[in-house]
Formats: structure tokens, sequence, C-alpha cells
């Protein structure tokens, strides 16, 4: 199985500014994750990760059900533990929106597709 990589808008940006030396090493770390994204170390969940890279962290979730690798965030020591803990609000929200899907695609195949809105705000 090979996994697709999305990357956060907050990964982006801080990818952006690093050498190339730095992105290289990501993205060598990237074509390693299509195959097999548990390599990293976990965070307290199995689909919660982080990978050192160089001194610094990349820290990542796996939605395992629909093959997808999410790299989030990056940075050091300093900045690990807000990492770690807006990692873990960005995997409950992903899980959220991936239920509401299923439900949705289920309710599509039963033939119960009312147009609904939703206000998630």
């Amino acid at each position: 199985m090979v996994y697709k990589i999305l990357i956060t808008e907050t990964f982006e940006k801080k990818f952006n500014k690093l050498n190339n030396y730095e992105k290289e090493r990501i993205q060598i770390v990237k074509e390693q994750l299509k195959f097999n994204p548990f390599f990293g170390k976990p965070l307290g969940h199995k689909c919660i990760r982080e990978k050192k890279i160089l001194g610094n962290r990349l820290y990542y979730l796996i939605l395992e059900e629909n093959l997808l690798v999410v790299l989030a965030f990056y940075g050091g020591k300093k900045t690990q533990k807000l990492d770690i803990s807006n990692l873990k609000k960005l995997f409950n929200e992903n899980n959220l929106i991936i239920s509401i899907l299923l439900f949705v695609r289920f309710l599509y195949l039963q033939g119960s597709y009312e147009i609904v809105q939703l206000n998630l705000q």
C-alpha cells in the first residue's frame, strides 16, 4: 500500500523557510512515509507520530483507513509541547470530519441522501 502525503499550511510555511539540506532530508522522510508511515515514534496513539530530522522533529498524523499521512508541524525542542498538543487536536478534528463524511456516504448508499445543512461553528 502506498500512502498519499498531505501537508498543512503551517508545515508548508515552515518548510519554505528551511535551508536546502534540511528540505532534502525531509523529502527523504516523506518518501519513506509513503511506504511505511509507522516508522516514527508514536506520541500516545499509533496514528500520532514524530520523526527526528537533524535535531528537529517532524510531527505527522496517519489516517490509516484513507491511506493518508498528514505532515502537520516541524520544529525544535522549544515548540515540542505546543506542537504535540496541536497535533492531537488536529487528529481529533480529522476523526470528526472523517466520521461525518463516512456517515454521509452511508446515508447516500442507503438511498437516504436528503440535503442537510450543517453548522460547524
